[in-house]
C-alpha cells in the first residue's frame, strides 16, 4: 500500500501536516523507529502483526489530529465531504482517520451530551463504543487496524469529554476529571508525539 498514489495536491497537504505533527502514518515502521525509545508500535509488534495478518496493514492508516482553531480550507479543499461535519463550529472533528485500504474516511469527535461520536462520512452513519463491544461484527474501517488505533483514542477522548461534562453539569467531580485525565491523555500524546496535546484542546464547548 502507497500513500503515494495520491493526487499532487493531496500528497502535499499530507507532508506539510505531518511537518507539523498533525498527521501519522500509525502503521510506518520507519516512522515508530524515529519516536526513540518508546514508539507507539515498535519492531516485535510490527513483526507480530506480519507474521499473524501479512503486510496489507502497513501505510493503510493515516489519523489527523484536529487542533483548537485549526484552519480547514486546505484540507476541504482536497477533500470536499468533510465540509458538514467542520460547519459545526462548537463541535469539529477532534480525530479524522483516512483508511486507505478502502478508500473511507472516519471522524471522531465530541456531542453536546459529552461523549464522544464516531462518523462515517462517507454513508453519514453514527457510532458509539458499541462498534467495538467484542459480540458487535467488525466494521471494515477496523479490519487491518491490528494495535486498536482508533479504538484507542475514540476511548481515551469519550473518557475525557464525558468527565468534563459530568463536572460540568454538576454530576462529576474535578477528581473524576482529573483521573480521566492522568489515565488517557498520555495514549493520546503517545500517538500524536511532540504535541504536548492539554486535556482543555479536547473538551469543547458544552
Amino acid at each position: 500500500m502507497n500513500i503515494q498514489d495520491g493526487t499532487s495536491q493531496a500528497m502535499k497537504l499530507i507532508n506539510e501536516l505531518k511537518n507539523q505533527n498533525l498527521l501519522v502514518d500509525f502503521y510506518d515502521q520507519t516512522f515508530q523507529k524515529r519516536l526513540g525509545k518508546y514508539p507507539f508500535l515498535n519492531d516485535d509488534r510490527f513483526n507480530q502483526f506480519d507474521s499473524e495478518h501479512g503486510t496489507d496493514y502497513r501505510h493503510h492508516l493515516l489519523g489527523m489530529y484536529i487542533p483548537p482553531g485549526f484552519d480547514s480550507k486546505k484540507l476541504l479543499k482536497v477533500y470536499t465531504p468533510l465540509k458538514d461535519i467542520f460547519n459545526d463550529k462548537d463541535y469539529p472533528p477532534i480525530f479524522i482517520f483516512i483508511n486507505l485500504a478502502i478508500q473511507k474516511v472516519w471522524a471522531i469527535k465530541q456531542s453536546r451530551k459529552g461523549s464522544a461520536l464516531i462518523l462515517d462520512i462517507g454513508d453519514g452513519q453514527v457510532f458509539d463504543e458499541e462498534i467495538f463491544e467484542s459480540n458487535m461484527p467488525p466494521k471494515e474501517f477496523l479490519l487491518l487496524d491490528h494495535a486498536g488505533v482508533v479504538k484507542a483514542l475514540y476511548i481515551a477522548l469519550e473518557r475525557i469529554t464525558r468527565a468534563d461534562c459530568l463536572v460540568c453539569s454538576g454530576y462529576g467531580t474535578q477528581r473524576d476529571y482529573r483521573d480521566a485525565i492522568s489515565w488517557n491523555l498520555p495514549n493520546i500524546n503517545n500517538m500524536f508525539r511532540n504535541l504536548n496535546i492539554q486535556a482543555a484542546e479536547l473538551t469543547r464547548n458544552f
